[in-house]
């Protein structure tokens, strides 16, 4: 273990795994609210039939305490409910926050079946939009923006929930994270919550559960500034089985400088608040692992460094995040290895053993109809995380939506753009997988299962309701006047991928509802043929 500091808020240079950290979690406890069904946009049709649907260990097949596989969602006659009352987003339905310390390794409410915690699970959008939060940081020194290495520069680091409301003070480690993204003007932050000593803290940040790492992202290129939060809602809608980031909007203060709107939310781990798997038993047979690019399966599994994480950048692999990639011994490598391997050569002989071996059908069909939904042109090549549970069968978990949902326009193909039409790059990964007649022949079936409930038209449309209730149209402004709307573009990353003009946010959040509007209805006419 290596650590360097000085006695005060100097940069540190910190080489450790997470396994190796002293931490301490502070967890928050608020109320739940009731919901109830947003009608305020011009998506959705009159709510009213938007059944709950946990989809995952439920109806219609039998689930092991090692996540096996499951098929169909529950038909209840639930529903989001209806109600007259007006929407507002002053305050935060009364809750208050109350800061703890405790030593706890412990889910603290809710189970642990089928790969999270049925804490702070939220299916549908809050009865009271959530108010902006503020982020502040006041860093000592530049942020590190080298990506083979964690070396980060300590800064303060406070989370205010409301007026008169402080979530965390406190002190954390930041880095500049991303892709293409490092090479946008707006930077996303990595952020891992120190004590001064730059011991690693857990915190509960606004409800969303003990963790020490969290993610700033700065939604730069979406000029919506909701696309990631609208995917990972609905996906973890779907019920028990299913993660996704949790996140909440805030504005961002660096060094006294605004920075506009951000998304604090969770990065992908193993953690009782966050993607829950057993404890490894040195095997490789609970494990979270990340393919940067390429979307192959038959990739090594790479123990320590690769991209963004402390190597030698190595694109070229699977990288292990759980176990972490510092501490992962040989046989839990190799244990992961052999998963991926025996994966591949049960397909040789028969494409449906993925199935009854490897991969839970039903998730894997999640995934790939929540890439399909969002029309993510990089979505079965990049940011690729899958995780299994001790045992049992592994699922996946969505990642990084920026593009999608009608962008970019494509040089040489003019469709991708189009509510019409499947993703246009299918990797090879993905090709695999639907050669299995178990999960092409349950793409339509699911589908149907999931516009039901956490799919709904009326689903999409609360969800818009309440982010737009949340990005109130002064911190909008604020946020475009810092970084103008029409300097938003991609193609000087990759000049392949364009953006279509719009000028104002509102014009493009009018824009997102009628393409998902129509993407949905499209999806219905076609998903029995796909990936025709």
């Amino acid at each position: 273990m290596k650590q360097e500091h000085d006695d005060g808020l100097g940069i540190l240079a910190l080489d450790r795994g997470v396994g190796e950290r002293a931490s301490r979690k502070i967890r928050t406890r608020r109320p739940s609210a009731p919901v109830f069904c947003f009608t305020l946009a011009v998506l959705t049709p009159a709510c009213g039939s938007d059944p709950e649907t946990p989809g995952y260990g439920t109806a219609g097949g039998t689930t092991t305490a090692a996540n096996q596989s499951t098929t169909g969602l529950p038909t209840t006659t639930g529903s989001v409910g209806s109600t007259t009352s007006s929407v507002s987003s002053t305050g935060v339905g009364g809750a208050t926050s109350t800061a703890q310390v405790t030593a706890t390794a412990s889910v603290t409410g809710g189970t642990t079946t089928g790969g999270t915690s049925t804490a702070n699970q939220e299916k549908t959008p809050p009865a009271v939009p959530y108010q902006l939060c503020q982020v502040s940081m006041a860093c000592q020194g530049p942020i590190p923006d080298d990506r083979e290495t964690d070396e980060r520069v300590n800064c303060s680091f406070e989370v205010i929930e409301a007026p008169g409301i402080v979530e965390y003070t406190g002190y954390a480690g930041v880095k500049v994270r991303g892709r293409s993204s490092r090479e946008y003007p707006k930077q996303n932050y990595s952020v891992e919550l120190w004590d001064q000593a730059g011991l690693e803290v857990s915190a509960g940040l606004l409800g969303m559960g003990g963790e020490a790492d969290w993610v700033l992202d700065g939604l730069w290129l979406d000029r919506s500034l909701m696309r990631n939060s609208l995917v990972y809602d609905l996906f973890r809608g779907i019920g028990i089985g299913r993660y996704a980031s949790k996140g909440r909007f805030c504005t961002l203060t660096l060094n006294g400088s605004a920075q506009g709107i951000y998304r604090l939310g969770e990065r992908v781990k193993r953690d009782d608040d966050r993607l829950v798997l057993l404890e490894d038993d040195g095997t490789g047979s609970s494990f979270v692992i990340k393919q940067h690019m390429n979307g192959v399966l038959r990739m090594p599994v790479q123990p320590s460094g690769g991209f963004n994480g402390g190597g030698n950048g190595d694109e070229t692999n699977w990288e292990m995040i759980y176990p972490n990639q510092s501490s992962a011994t040989p046989a839990q490598v190799a244990g992961v290895q052999a998963f991926l391997d025996g994966l591949l050569d049960a397909r040789e002989n028969d494409p449906n053993a993925i199935f009854t071996g490897y991969l839970d059908v039903d998730a894997t069909a999640d995934w790939i109809l929540t890439n399909e939904f969002a029309k993510n042109i990089d979505g079965f090549h990049l940011s690729i995380h899958m995780f299994r549970d001790l045992g049992g069968l592994a699922g996946f978990v969505p990642w990084d939506f920026d593009l999608s949902m009608g962008q970019p326009t494509v040089e040489d193909d003019d469709t991708n753009q189009d509510p019409e039409g499947w993703v246009i790059n299918h990797s090879q990964y993905l090709e695999q997988l639907l050669e299995a007649p178990a999960l092409s022949g349950r793409l339509a079936s699911r589908w149907a299962e999931l516009r039901q409930g956490p799919f709904s038209t009326a689903r999409v449309g609360a969800w818009m309701d309440s982010y737009s209730a949340t990005l109130v149209a002064t911190e909008v402004a604020n946020n475009f006047a810092i970084w103008p709307i029409e300097d938003i573009e991609f193609e000087q990353i990759y000049p392949a991928y364009t953006l279509y003009d719009v000028t104002s946010h509102a014009e493009e959040v009018a824009r997102l509802k009628s393409w998902l509007e129509a993407r949905l209805s499209w999806m219905d006419g076609n998903v029995a043929n796909y990936p025709n």
